[in-house]
Order: C-alpha cells, then structure tokens, then sequence
C-alpha cells in the first residue's frame, strides 16, 4: 500500500481504472459475440495459440477499452496485457495520444510503474469517435485456446462498441 500511495494521484487512479476493468472484464471471460476483433486488442490472431502457450505478444491486451476515431487513431485508452497460460493478470497500461505527434504511454506493472514516449498519430473525429471494450479469455489465468488452424483470436471474446458519429448528433 506505501507503494501506491508514491505513485502520486493520477497513478492511483490508473491503479483504481486498473481494478475496476478486471473486475468488469471478468463478466465477459465467457461470452463471444460479433464485435470482438483481435486487432481492437491489438493482438494477431494467434496472439492465443494453444500450441504456444507461453508466448506473450508485445503490446497485446487480454481487456482494453479506448477511444478514437475512424482512421485507428486512439486518442486515450487502457488495457491489460496478455499473460502466458496460467499466469494472471499483472500489468495495466494506460495511453494518451492527442494527435499532436506524441504517445504517452504508463506502465504499471509488477517492476512498479514506467512512462514511455511513442510517435503518435494524426486525430481526425470529423467521421466519427468510436468508443470500444472488449475482453477475452486469456483474462482467465492467460488462457490459451485459439487454434493455429484458423489464428481468429481466442474461443471467448466479448466487446461493446458505441460510434458517435455527426449524424447522430444532428437528432
């Protein structure tokens, strides 16, 4: 607990969003349905392959929700990272990206917590800010169970998506 109360304000409330999306998440871990995409993950498709289940793919995230727009573009989101089979979940990032050429990234993890700077990329909302959260079943203990026959992403994933667009402001 001194640990986190070092972390400042704004890390304790990562660390609050942190618990509050894998508590969240975990009601997912067994539902699959048409708007979970591995890529909303940032995950390949055999991010999960049951015949490689102590690989962990960099960046990928087993609960994540974000908000952009139509391009890609993220501007802020969090997730938690893919874990090797039975291995729970441990590490939280968080992501703010303006559109102004910079990524700020915040990692807490179990080394404590980290900061790094990525290139970021262009924020056009003009078509549109989707709104996505989306969770799998590596949540449960890293779970590994997609087949290397087809690399679709895990056998559970769940996701809600919501898209403000203009013409739905215009009502």
């Amino acid at each position: 607990m001194a640990r986190l109360r070092s972390l400042g304000r704004g890390s304790a409330v990562a660390v609050l969003t942190f618990a509050i999306c894998t508590a969240a998440a975990g009601v997912a871990v067994a539902v699959s349905d048409g708007g979970y995409r591995p890529g909303q993950q940032h995950c390949s498709g055999s991010a999960d392959d049951s015949e490689r289940p102590d690989r962990v793919e960099p960046g990928c995230h087993n609960a994540t929700l974000h908000v952009g727009d139509d391009s890609g573009h993220e501007v802020a989101g969090l997730g938690t990272l893919q874990t090797a089979d039975g291995t729970g979940v441990n590490t939280l990032e968080v992501w703010f990206d303006p559109g102004t050429g910079q990524r700020t990234v915040l990692v807490l993890g179990p080394d404590g917590p980290s900061q790094r700077e990525e290139p970021g990329t262009a924020f056009d909302p003009g078509k549109g800010i989707p709104v996505y959260f989306g969770a799998d079943d590596n949540l449960d203990l890293g779970e590994h169970d997609s087949s290397p026959q087809i690399s679709n992403g895990p056998s559970d994933g769940g996701a809600v998506v919501v898209a403000i667009t203009p013409a739905s402001l215009d009502r």
